[in-house]
């Protein structure tokens, strides 16, 4: 395992966390992307950042060639399964479509309705996992989220490059590239109902994706459910991209890579480890509520580089934040 299988019960939840963290760092490196990119082609090049990375770390975690060839001998058709869904729901459709939300809603308005899913996330397991949730720990969830709606929404405003093609429409590569009966009109992509609409069906997709990677994960090593979800998300972003566009180019440029690489690099490998770990090792309702959290955690950071002033409603939103946290890690004990 990558982790010692003796190990304190808070490096899950620590480990939900931390992946939250990347997350918000990479939405806004990928969101910008996005609209100058295919959002399939930004998916691609995640994956395949991060795969070598996780082949690599199953071999030196196994010791050798024939241990790392044994470790990859785990992976079974259930595992296969969970990962299929938890891709479809997160590199196919779920992050493509966050990226369309975040053109009329902005990253901070889609980042707020999308970060409801641990909240159906929390029903798939009641309803299908059959867990049983206290009513503090269901109160602390609603007032964590909206914490974290709070922070979300009141934040600094600070204006971004509207990235347009001269044609006025929204291009998955390039006007050339895309079929015209799937080219969706900027205006549409910038209509806020639309963008509400996403990023509605977004929380959706990230609670079917925390679900199936909390399954998927939880009885193979870390580094090689990964590998398989690297793997999985490659073919299920090319495949996307061949159907919906008329070439299946989906490298990202040099030029344009090299500019946000540590992102590449942070976002796909470190940030899948964590989120796997944690989802792995929490319950799933703190687990799928942890990685919600860095916009709480940005606050008091961005307060003491004295990057932002204090206000009364991101200070509200702070302490909703940590208060909905308390209560939800005490009531499931």
């Amino acid at each position: 395992m990558i982790l010692p299988s003796v190990t304190p019960t808070w490096t899950g939840p620590l480990c939900a966390f931390l992946s939250s963290v990347t997350w918000a760092i990479g939405s806004s490196a990928y969101s910008t992307l996005s609209r100058r990119f295919s959002a399939f082609g930004i998916n691609f090049t995640r994956a395949l950042v991060g795969l070598p990375f996780f082949i690599v770390l199953t071999f030196l975690l196994a010791g050798g060639w024939s241990a790392g060839l044994a470790a990859y001998s785990h992976l079974a058709l259930h595992h296969l399964g969970w990962f299929m869904l938890g891709t479809f729901a997160s590199y196919g459709f779920g992050d493509v479509l966050f990226f369309w939300s975040t053109r009329s809603l902005g990253v901070p308005g889609a980042l707020a309705i999308a970060s409801c899913f641990p909240i159906w996330t929390t029903a798939f397991g009641m309803i299908f996992l059959k867990q049983t949730i206290h009513t503090q720990g269901l109160v602390g969830l609603f007032v964590t989220i909206t914490g974290v709606i709070t922070v979300i929404l009141n934040g600094p405003q600070t204006p971004h490059p509207e990235i347009r093609p001269e044609s006025g429409d929204v291009v998955l590569e390039s006007d050339a590239d895309s079929l015209p009966s799937l080219t969706a009109p900027a205006s549409r992509l910038e209509n806020r109902k639309t963008g509400v609409l996403l990023a509605g069906t977004v929380s959706i997709l990230w609670a079917v994706n925390s679900f199936a990677i909390a399954n998927g994960g939880a009885d193979i090593p870390n580094s090689v459910g990964n590998s398989l979800r690297m793997i999985l998300a490659m073919s299920v972003s090319l495949f996307l991209s061949v159907i919906m566009t008329r070439k299946s180019k989906i490298f990202l440029p040099w030029s344009a890579l090299k500019k946000s690489l540590w992102i590449f690099i942070a976002e796909p490998v470190f940030g899948s480890f964590l989120f796997m770990y944690g989802l792995a090792n929490s319950p799933m309702i703190i687990g799928s509520t942890l990685t919600s959290l860095a916009p709480v955690l940005s606050v008091p950071v961005a307060w003491a580089l004295g990057l932002e002033k204090v206000s009364f409603l991101r200070t509200l939103g702070v302490a909703m934040g940590v208060t909905g946290l308390w209560l939800l890690m005490s009531g499931q004990h």
